[in-house]
């Protein structure tokens, strides 16, 4: 939505992932303006899928929703396999399958 009413671009992530820097991940003024950083590049993650190894986990918030946290998990050449609501609620997310 990068350009349509005022929208900035953002990140899911930087290509150079570099520990405990906030990233914009998208905004719009009081309707999208979700924040990442990277808190950890060695996650090993088990999910129904499977079992990876060093993965990207990311701390994940928006100012619009201040009681909500959540952590992502990121495994190389997938995307994000596991998401883990750590405040303002319980939800959990795991990868079971893909295609291709």
């Amino acid at each position: 939505m990068a350009g349509v009413n005022e929208a900035q671009p953002g990140i899911v992530m930087p290509g150079t992932p570099v520990l405990g820097i906030p990233y914009r991940q998208e905004y719009l003024f009081n309707e999208a303006e979700d924040m990442g950083k990277i808190i950890s590049t060695s996650e090993s993650v088990t999910v129904p899928f499977g079992t990876f190894d060093n993965c990207i986990m990311t701390e994940e918030w928006s100012p619009i929703e201040p009681d909500v946290v959540e952590h992502k998990y990121y495994a190389s050449g997938i995307g994000n396999i596991k998401t883990v609501m750590i405040q303002g609620g319980n939800e959990v997310a795991e990868l079971t399958s893909k295609t291709k």
